[in-house]
């Protein structure tokens, strides 16, 4: 994969919308989260939350 701008990855994304992502990180977290030290949690969560921001960024142009 080359760098490049964020757009151009949007059709490498199985979602269809912001609601899809966070209806599957909500089952994965619930299934997988005893797996994940308290920080490991945090970090995820961080990286969930900017993956929704680029994904917004993403739908709106």
């Amino acid at each position: 994969m080359k760098p490049g701008h964020i757009d151009q990855f949007a059709h490498l994304s199985p979602f269809s919308s912001v609601k899809d992502f966070n209806e599957s990180m909500k089952k994965a977290r619930k299934r997988y989260e005893h797996h994940f030290t308290k920080g490991e949690r945090i970090a995820l969560l961080t990286l969930i939350q900017f993956s929704v921001k680029s994904m917004e960024f993403v739908m709106q142009g």
